[in-house]
């Protein structure tokens, strides 16, 4: 998945739908080949 798209999806998640971030990337990681826990959960939070 392209770093934008990440980027989309985690913007719609927790200010759309009120998410908390965790849960977010916790479910993006269970589905992404190319995760990476470091880079991924900086960009998250």
């Amino acid at each position: 998945m392209h770093n934008r798209a990440r980027l989309i999806a985690a913007s719609y998640l927790t200010t759309h739908l009120l998410t908390d971030w965790r849960i977010g990337l916790a479910r993006i990681g269970e589905c992404l080949t190319d995760w990476d826990a470091a880079s991924n959960a900086l960009g998250w939070q």
